[in-house]
């Protein structure tokens, strides 16, 4: 992997560790989320492949489980209106 490869994500860890946990490995998900995300960038400078298409299913994905994972642990959401 080349240094600014590296760089670029060794910048990318110290900033996910930053982030406040919104549940119990809210950090994890978020570092695979771009993880894949580079992984699709890769595969895309070597074969040309439809990269937005599938950075928009990872981000759809990603924001299921963020919803899931946000409910299960602040319980209902529910408005008084």
């Amino acid at each position: 992997m080349p240094l600014n490869e590296r760089k670029i994500i060794e910048i990318i860890s110290e900033e996910c560790a930053g982030i406040d946990e919104r549940y119990n490995g809210y950090r994890e998900d978020i570092g695979d989320v771009i993880t894949d995300i580079l992984m699709y960038e890769h595969g895309h400078r070597v074969s040309k492949t439809n990269i937005q298409k599938d950075i928009n299913k990872r981000f759809d994905d990603a924001a299921q489980i963020l919803v899931k994972k946000r409910g299960s642990h602040t319980g209902s959401e529910e408005s008084d209106s």
